[in-house]
């Protein structure tokens, strides 16, 4: 229903939703700034309580994107998504530069922070597929480019985090399935923008495997020690 309430946020309306959401998802980018600076300006930053607070962001970030699934069919709601998910995507990839040495102390937590982000960038990839599904997508066609680029440096800055350790040899990189928000699979040939980018890429593992379109994602170990969570549809 138009007007009905949501339980807990008595002030929450259909009607001013896309208000609400774009000023969460603006408030969630700061507070990943914030994170990201507070990482570049202490030395002696706990490693713990970092990834602790990473992790707590990553989450809501994951579940402020997942909106998009009940709620695609507002525009500012998508914009607001895009906007703001590449905002926060690129404080994690400055994040990664103070984390990394860190990787081996901290490995299993690191990787649950990386799985953590990813959750969110295959939403993003879907919401990228919804743009192109949709006649009114041109109005969204602009944040694209950015949006694929923050996902396709986060591929590569994931596998640079790898290197050198237990998990580099169980690193590959295959395509995502281009997915709409109902999940129905769409085609991937039409096109989104002018700069004829190729579609982010997907880390997943062994480096000599073939390229193959994925349902999956994550960084994975031979013995699966680090399964990644499947995103619900």
């Amino acid at each position: 229903k138009d007007q009905s309430r949501i339980e807990g946020y008595p002030m929450l309306l259909s009607s001013n939703f896309s208000l609400w959401y774009r000023v969460a998802c603006e408030e969630l980018s700061l507070l990943f700034e914030r994170w990201t600076k507070s990482l570049c300006q202490n030395s002696d930053f706990q490693v713990d309580d970092a990834l602790d607070e990473g992790l707590r962001a990553c989450r809501t970030l994951h579940a402020l994107v997942h909106l998009t699934k009940t709620h695609g069919s507002r525009i500012a709601v998508l914009s607001s998504s895009l906007t703001f998910g590449a905002r926060c995507l690129n404080s994690f990839l400055k994040a990664m530069d103070y984390l990394e040495p860190h990787m081996n102390s901290h490995m299993r937590t690191l990787v649950d922070l990386v799985k953590e982000m990813q959750r969110s960038t295959r939403l993003l990839h879907i919401v990228v597929g919804e743009t192109k599904n949709r006649k009114d997508g041109s109005a969204l066609a602009a944040k694209v480019p950015i949006v694929k680029r923050s996902m396709e440096r986060f591929v590569f800055r994931v596998k640079l985090l790898t290197h050198g350790t237990e998990l580099g040899k169980a690193f590959w990189v295959g395509n995502l399935k281009h997915k709409d928000l109902s999940g129905q699979a769409i085609s991937s040939q039409i096109p989104c923008d002018d700069d004829g980018e190729d579609e982010p890429e997907d880390e997943q593992c062994e480096e000599d495997a073939d390229q193959r379109e994925v349902d999956d994602e994550g960084v994975y170990e031979e013995e699966d020690a680090y399964d990644a969570e499947t995103v619900e549809e």
